[in-house]
């Protein structure tokens, strides 16, 4: 699943809480909105990294941490230029589903560190929770991630990331229709690094903000006088912020055999004119093995369990049959718990194209 994740997570749905924080089950009485900030904060733009789970302190570029792309240069990690495509399709117990596709493309400059751009987007149409509401989705997500090797034991990196979504929704505020459209605009600045103490062993490090702001606007047609006000405008602004703060280790005792495991917190504000601030936040860890039976395939499992007793389980494959060809495919049961009241438990499948020089 890729990174438009986020785009959606941080406000997109913000109009589902229009009407007030809704029951979470899962996570208390958190909003909706905020509780989908949490839950889409899991997804990543690279297939290998959805099959592991755990990826704060791997080496590679589709890490998690934004210092990992320039961390191994030597043979056979040694590239020019990385174009990369991402195709995610997830379903919803209760019949809602969504695709998404995202393309990067990596360059390394010789001595300079390695730059990473992507771009992500996500449509959908008409998905429908168990409460009945319906909305559909837009959303646009550039991202642009450097990192520097320092000396061969540690990197570090750093990436912005903007995103832009459109969410419609209709639905019912005390039996009479509802319906509202929210336009998000929202940037987020990520630091990290990477180091190796021992030759076997790596610990990573990210530290990430984020902002971003929704308009929302609509009406609630409500019944007309003399027993109500008719059709009611809806006008309103949101401003979201995040902290995402997430470590991990990483052990890799022989050149077909590494786990991994990351430990994270997480916290969506979201500030509301005339209105209390709503929060949720979230702890979770997350553990992954890789294994490479044979140089040309790759298997991986992981999982996570977090501090609301939810737990995801991940499998993926890798296969690379030419120094210039990579092709990557997962599977994650239940990916995303925060939201399961609303949409039943998810299954999320991906798939990477990328080709290498």
């Amino acid at each position: 699943m890729t990174r438009h994740a986020v785009a959606l997570g941080t406000l997109a749905l913000v109009a589902l809480a229009t009407v007030g924080p809704s029951p979470a089950g899962d996570l208390g009485d958190e909003a909706v909105g905020l509780r989908i900030g949490l839950a889409l904060d899991r997804a990543s733009t690279f297939t290998d990294v959805v099959g592991l789970s755990a990826s704060t302190a791997y080496p590679y570029l589709s890490s998690v941490n934004p210092a990992a792309g320039d961390f191994l240069r030597e043979p056979p990690n040694e590239f020019r230029v990385i174009g990369t495509l991402t195709g995610a399709y997830v379903a919803f117990n209760n019949g809602s589903s969504f695709i998404a596709g995202a393309a990067s493309a990596t360059y390394r400059l010789p001595a300079a560190g390695t730059i990473l751009a992507s771009y992500t987007r996500i449509d959908s149409q008409d998905v429908e929770s168990h409460q009945g509401d319906h909305f559909t989705l837009r959303s646009n997500e550039l991202r642009l991630t450097y990192s520097h090797l320092l000396d061969t034991w540690i990197s570090v990196g750093g990436s912005v990331r903007l995103t832009q979504s459109r969410l419609g929704l209709s639905s019912l505020f005390s039996d009479f229709p509802l319906h509202t459209d929210t336009e998000s605009l929202g940037v987020e600045g990520s630091l990290g690094v990477l180091v190796a103490p021992h030759r076997q062993w790596l610990i990573g490090l990210l530290v990430a903000l984020g902002w971003s702001r929704g308009e929302t606007t609509g009406f609630v047609d409500l019944p007309p006088e003399p027993f109500g006000p008719g059709l009611t405008s809806i006008d309103f602004t949101d401003n979201t912020r995040s902290l995402n703060i997430r470590g991990g280790v990483g052990w890799r005792p022989s050149e077909k055999f590494s786990a991994y495991a990351d430990w994270q917190y997480l916290r969506f504000t979201n500030v509301r004119i005339g209105s209390s601030d709503d929060s949720a936040d979230v702890g979770r860890m997350f553990a992954g093995v890789e294994y490479l039976p044979f140089q040309v395939l790759a298997l991986r499992l992981g999982g996570t369990a977090d501090t609301d007793r939810q737990f995801t389980l991940s499998t993926g494959v890798g296969f690379y049959p030419t120094k210039y060809f990579q092709a990557e495919l997962a599977y994650v049961y239940n990916a995303f718990p925060e939201i399961r009241k609303e949409f039943g438990r998810a299954h999320l499948i991906s798939l990477s194209l990328a080709l290498v020089f």
